[in-house]
Formats: structure tokens, C-alpha cells, sequence
């Protein structure tokens, strides 16, 4: 048995796409390290038993197929059973040589199969007998067996993002949003102290390790930040200055990688547009929001997808410094209280964590 490996969006990408498909491949090759793995024609062939191709990004779905020497009855019947009635599907790809068109193959195979007391129909079909002939290979599977892929793009294929990280919901949803778009991810976390550090970092590896992400992941010492924020911020836009200063950092530390946060619009007080305006003004660099559109609780659904929700629960809230938000605050305000703590930022160090 083997795997057939099936991409979508790569066709609308031009003379990128063989880069696509090669990067598709490697990601593979890590992941199937020691089974053959070629290009046939719009599929990947996989020859494996083992399953582990669903948090592979790039792959739009596949399926485990039966490789045939010809298309006979007995070569088909180990698919089939005389309970269920099927339809059939030919794929003939123009480098399989054979006279016949697709249509014609299926009527020659429904044929067959009737004769050797199969049940065949459309419109009353339980399932597809899907039979794709390309090169010098025939491959059939049932329609039903076929598995959703996560889509996209391969790791890494589209630029590099820099992701601001604290382990709740939504830094990691917005991670894994990225990521499945192409970029190659690192990860700054801003943290109070070595607990919440410790947490969010099993949360981190809770996410590369399961979708084959190879990153880095760096913090900063937030402790300092806090107090330079209590000391020259008044109460009600401390929480504002503190997410710029994050946004700042993440920026300054980015370089040429994006920076992705995990804004959703009006999810709190300073996700309003009118704030998130104040909080990035004056902010260089290329911010990306993948959550921006999204509901909590479609965060949420996605982290238990994604396999993070559980140790995001646990995880404490860093970023709420002051309960009061002064929506109405001034840019002038905001500014002038974030230049007092702008050198501060400006001499930060960024340490990395291994393991």
C-alpha cells in the first residue's frame, strides 16, 4: 500500500510552484525519514503503512491506495465488498499511454465488475472506486477513505515571522494560522517571572512538536518593564503602554520577519480600533493579526484542534497590569508616557531558550 499525496493551492501560484513542491517534499522526508517518497504527476507517492501525514502543512488530503498490475477483477476486488454499490472514477494523466479515454476505462471496469457480481451505480452509489492511472502506475482507492489535509502552504516556504507569545489561546492559534500560511516562525515571549516562562514554553513545544515546526524561542525579563510602566504611566493607560511596549519590542527585535500578535478586533478594551490605532502608532515594521476577524469562541474551538487548549487553560494572564482602560485617552498622552519608558525597551536583552 502506498500514500497519495494531493495539493491545491500550489496551481495558482505559477513559477513558484515547483519550489512549493519541493518543499513540500522535504517536509515530508522529515517526517518519513526512511520510506521512498517521489513525485507522480500532481501527487506525491508515500510508500508507507503509517499515517502521519495529518499535521503535515501543504497537503490539501490523501489516502492510502492499493497499487495495481493491471486493472482486472481480482486486482480490484480486495477494495470492494458485493453489499455496497459503487461508482467509478477514472484519472488517466497524459503520460499513462493507453488508448482508451477515462470514460471509456469506466465502462470497461463498471463492466467487469458487474459481470463478477459487484453492484455499480451513480445517483445510488454508497461509494467511489476512484482508480488514477499516471506514469506507468495504477492506483485505486475508495473516495470515502480519503483524509482532509490542513492546507496551505509547506513550513517555511513564504518568509520568515517573528510570533509574540504568551501561551493563552490566541498566541498560539495565531502561530499555527501563520504557519499554515508558509512562514518559518521564532517565538518572544515578554515574561514576569520563570513560572509563567516555564508554562508557556511546554506550550510551545506542545505546538512546533506536533506540526513539525522547526523555531526558535526567545524571552525577555518583564519584571522591569512592569515597574518602569506602574512608575510612569498614570492608571488607566497602563495597560495600553504596556501592549505597546510589547508591540515595540516584538518590532524592534523582529528585523525583515513579520511580527504576528494575536489581536482580535474588540475582544477587550484595547483590541477596539481606536486604541489598537494609539497602541501601534508611531510602531514600525509589518504586524500580522491572523485572529483579527475571529471570535473567542472560535479561538478557542481552534486551540482544541490545534492541540494547545488544555495547557492554555492553565496558563496565567501576563499582560493585565491594570484593570481600568481609558478608551478615551489621548494619542498625545499615550505617546508621551511611552517615551518615558522607550529607553529602557531601547537597552533590553532578548535571551534564548534551548531545549
Amino acid at each position: 500500500m502506498v500514500y497519495l499525496v494531493k495539493f491545491s493551492e500550489f496551481f495558482l501560484h505559477g513559477i513558484r510552484r515547483g519550489m512549493l513542491l519541493q518543499k513540500l517534499m522535504e517536509r515530508i522526508r522529515k517526517v518519513y525519514p526512511s520510506s521512498e517518497i517521489k513525485h507522480i504527476e500532481a501527487r506525491i507517492l508515500i510508500e508507507s503503512d503509517e499515517d502521519k501525514l495529518s499535521n503535515i502543512f501543504g497537503i490539501s488530503s490523501y489516502v492510502k491506495a492499493r497499487k495495481l498490475r493491471n486493472l482486472s477483477v481480482e486486482e480490484l476486488k480486495p477494495l470492494l465488498t458485493k453489499e455496497k454499490i459503487y461508482h467509478i472514477r477514472v484519472k488517466k494523466a497524459n503520460a499513462y499511454k493507453v488508448k482508451e479515454n477515462s470514460l471509456d476505462l469506466m465502462k470497461s471496469i463498471a463492466e467487469k465488475l458487474e459481470n463478477a457480481g459487484y453492484k455499480m451505480g451513480v445517483k445510488n452509489a454508497d461509494d467511489t472506486l476512484m482508480i488514477e492511472m499516471r506514469q506507468d502506475s495504477i492506483f485505486a482507492y475508495l473516495k470515502s477513505e480519503e483524509k482532509k489535509g490542513v492546507g496551505g502552504f509547506p513550513y517555511g516556504s513564504y518568509g520568515r515571522g517573528l510570533v509574540l507569545f504568551s501561551g493563552g489561546f490566541d498566541s498560539p492559534v495565531a502561530a499555527w494560522l501563520a504557519a499554515r500560511k508558509g512562514l518559518k516562525l521564532d517565538f518572544l515571549m515578554i515574561s514576569p517571572d520563570k513560572e509563567v516562562l516555564n508554562e508557556s514554553f511546554k506550550i510551545y513545544k506542545r505546538l512546533v512538536d506536533t506540526w513539525h515546526m522547526e523555531s526558535n524561542f526567545y524571552y525577555i525579563e518583564g519584571k522591569p518593564l512592569i515597574e518602569a510602566i506602574s512608575k510612569n504611566a498614570a492608571k488607566g493607560i497602563r495597560q495600553i503602554i504596556m501592549k505597546k511596549a510589547i508591540y515595540y519590542l516584538g518590532s524592534r527585535h523582529a528585523g525583515q520577519r513579520a511580527v504576528i500578535t494575536g489581536d482580535s478586533l474588540n475582544q477587550t478594551s484595547t483590541q477596539r480600533q481606536r486604541l489598537l490605532y494609539k497602541i501601534y502608532y508611531s510602531i514600525d515594521g509589518l504586524f500580522l493579526r491572523p485572529l483579527i476577524g475571529m471570535s473567542k469562541d472560535e479561538i478557542i474551538a481552534l486551540s482544541k484542534k490545534i492541540g494547545t487548549y488544555e495547557l492554555s487553560e492553565k496558563q496565567k494572564e501576563f499582560c493585565g497590569i491594570d484593570k481600568v482602560v481609558r478608551e478615551e485617552a489621548k494619542l498625545e498622552e499615550i505617546e508621551d508616557a511611552f517615551a518615558k519608558i522607550k529607553p529602557l525597551l531601547d537597552k533590553t536583552r532578548v535571551e534564548k531558550i534551548e531545549g
